[in-house]
């Protein structure tokens, strides 16, 4: 099967985390977990991940450092939460952070595959743009440095 992108999953909940590691393998996706924020963190700046799954109540993880942490490696990555602890204070602070999905568990796997699919599009589309961008600058230099009038030697 052709991976369709990574995710991380940061969850201090052992079940949960296997098991949505297992659904999003069966779906086509490239899985990672990390049961605490400290080691989510190391995670991410080992690898590059499409998206970020992460819990709000966990070990390690004050004022959503994992979320942050993340923005500072990676600031357009896609970010879902994932809470059995939903509050209007942590809703307020992943608006501010741009999270893709603010999800309340128990969720149904139909209820978050498609947020994780919009999530990785949407990561796949922003690294695919970028690309196109370094192809454009590199190009419009090239085309800089071909239009520069060359220096002439005279003889004398």
């Amino acid at each position: 099967m052709v991976c369709i992108g990574s995710i991380l999953i940061v969850d201090d909940e052992e079940t949960f985390r296997e098991s949505t590691c297992r659904l999003l393998q069966r779906e086509g996706f490239a899985c990672y977990s990390a049961s605490d924020a400290k080691s989510g963190i190391e995670s991410l700046q080992a690898h590059r991940f499409d998206a970020l799954m992460t819990d709000i109540r966990m070990p390690h993880n004050p004022n959503l450092r994992v979320v942050q942490e993340a923005r500072k490696i990676d600031r357009g990555m896609p970010i879902i939460i994932v809470t059995g602890y939903p509050s209007t204070e942590t809703a307020i602070h992943s608006i501010e952070m741009s999270v893709a999905a603010y999800l309340i568990k128990p969720l149904d796997f139909e209820e978050l595959l498609p947020h994780v699919q919009a999530a990785v599009a949407s990561s796949r589309n922003r690294r695919a743009l970028s690309a196109v961008r370094e192809r454009l600058d590199m190009v419009l230099s090239d085309l800089a440095n071909a239009e520069s009038p060359r220096p002439t030697h005279e003889k004398g």
